[in-house]
């Protein structure tokens, strides 16, 4: 079992943004212009993202960093795994912790279930384990968030003073 922390943006105003969506035991990510041409490849998880990026994104200047948080949702996510989402201001800052139930990330854009929001790329679904205050939260879990949360979307956490936390 792996320890994951996953940003989402749930500040659209919409039924569908990565907030309402995780009301529904799913967590969400975007991706889901490069998802339409993604093709599941755990022998070859770059080249597989790449090919699909340079594909639907041919303008995009992607980095190391996106790809790396596509790897982590799409690849490195497994069943079981413990995933915290930390929420913005507008949600009460508080921190969802849940499982992953799913065996593998969904690809909405490709069929595999019925598109949810076109913006919505990838999904994992999730039990609730619970719930806090970002304030209530021990100062490591707080600084993790802080120091991660505009740079990636999806990070493993290896620290297991952190864990401990969770």
């Amino acid at each position: 079992m792996k320890f994951w922390l996953h940003k989402i943006n749930p500040g659209q105003n919409n039924e569908t943004n990565c907030f309402n969506i995780l009301k529904l035991n799913l967590l969400a990510t975007g991706y889901s212009d490069m998802a339409r041409s993604f093709i599941y490849n755990p022998n070859d998880k770059l080249q597989s993202i790449k090919e699909a990026l340079d594909k639907e994104c041919p303008d995009w200047n992607y980095n190391c960093v996106t790809e790396n948080n596509i790897i982590n949702f799409v690849y490195e996510i497994k069943k079981n795994d413990i995933v915290a989402i930390p929420l913005t201001q507008k949600y009460d800052n508080e921190i969802y912790i849940c499982q992953i139930i799913s065996d593998k990330a969904i690809n909405v854009q490709n069929g595999e279930i019925p598109q949810i929001a076109s913006d919505i790329g990838f999904l994992h679904l999730i039990k609730f384990i619970r719930k806090m205050k970002f304030t209530e939260a021990d100062e490591k879990l707080q600084n993790f968030i802080e120091k991660n949360k505009k740079i990636n979307t999806t990070i493993k956490i290896d620290d297991l003073d952190i864990i401990e936390t969770i």
